[in-house]
C-alpha cells in the first residue's frame, strides 16, 4: 500500500509545527531556530548602504550573525562535552557581537528597518546558550 505524503498546509502537519514550537512562537529546537535568525540577519545586511562605514558592518554583522547557527550545528556534531561546550561558548560569543552590531544599526542605520525584534531575539538566544554552556 502506498503511503500518501502530507501535503504543505496540512491539519497534521500544522499540528505538527505547533508541537515545535515555544509558547512565544518561535521554534523549540535551537538549531532551526539559529537557522531563521541567520536568515533574518542576512535580509538586514542586504538593507545596510553601501558606504565604506556601511560594508564594514555588513561583514562584521553578516560574520557575526551567521556564525551563531554554524556554531551551534559545530556543538551539534561535536564528539565530547568539552568540544560541546567550547562550540556553544563561540556562539555565545557571537551573539554578543551580533547585538552590539545590531545596536548600531538600531542608532545610526534606521534605513535598515526596525531592528529590536532581532534585538529581543539574540537576549533569548544569548541566556539559551549561556545555560547550555553552564550545564555543560
Amino acid at each position: 500500500m502506498d503511503e500518501v505524503p502530507i501535503t504543505r498546509g496540512s491539519a497534521e502537519e500544522a499540528n505538527r509545527d505547533a508541537q515545535r514550537m515555544t509558547p512565544g512562537g518561535k521554534p523549540y529546537d535551537l538549531k532551526e531556530r539559529t537557522f531563521l535568525f541567520a536568515r533574518r540577519v542576512i535580509k538586514i545586511v542586504r538593507g545596510i548602504p553601501l558606504t565604506p562605514e556601511g560594508e564594514e558592518i555588513r561583514s562584521q554583522f553578516a560574520d557575526s550573525g551567521t556564525g551563531i547557527g554554524a556554531n551551534v550545528e559545530e556543538a551539534d556534531a561535536a564528539l565530547t562535552r568539552k568540544e560541546r561546550r567550547q562550540y556553544f561558548g563561540i556562539a555565545r560569543r557571537c551573539c554578543g557581537e551580533t547585538r552590539f552590531w545590531l545596536r548600531l544599526l538600531e542608532a545610526d542605520f534606521p534605513q535598515v528597518g526596525p531592528v529590536r525584534d532581532d534585538l529581543r531575539e539574540v537576549e533569548e538566544l544569548i541566556r539559551i546558550l549561556s545555560a547550555l554552556v553552564s550545564k555543560l
